[in-house]
């Protein structure tokens, strides 16, 4: 897939683009490891998720391009173009692996992350987003 041109980018990222959520999920232990009534070692975790409102371009991915790319990209999948960081509520947030991204009331799971740079300056961070199932 032929990436947004520079201009594009920034146009896109500051007023025009699309809304989308992203869910980060969190896993935290919350007690230390031990030993349960059988003697088998166990540690609980708690799974958190906080969801952030970013702008992003998310576009799905072509049939020539599931046919150029056979087994690799599926239907339903879509690529997603993210600045390299976004500042919300004072925090600052990253698209990253294994996140998620709602767009147009789908869910995706973000499974791969790339860095585009310009003279040595990252402008932008294009994910692929595959479609859950059911979701």
């Amino acid at each position: 897939m032929k990436s947004p041109p520079v201009w594009k980018l920034k146009k896109m990222f500051q007023s025009s683009g699309s809304k989308v959520t992203l869910h980060k999920v969190t896993e935290a232990m919350i007690n230390e490891e031990g030993d349960d009534e059988f003697g088998d070692e166990f540690a609980q975790t708690q799974l958190t998720e906080e969801t952030y409102t970013i702008l992003a371009d998310i576009q799905q991915v072509t049939l020539e391009e599931i046919e150029a790319n056979p087994g690799f990209l599926k239907e339903g999948d879509a690529f997603g173009y993210f600045l390299p960081s976004y500042e919300v509520d004072g925090e600052t947030v990253t698209v990253e692996d294994d996140d998620y991204i709602t767009f147009a009331s789908i869910k995706f799971k973000v499974d791969r992350t790339e860095d585009f740079y310009d003279a040595g300056i990252h402008i932008y961070r294009r994910a692929l987003l595959r479609k859950e199932v059911g979701k």
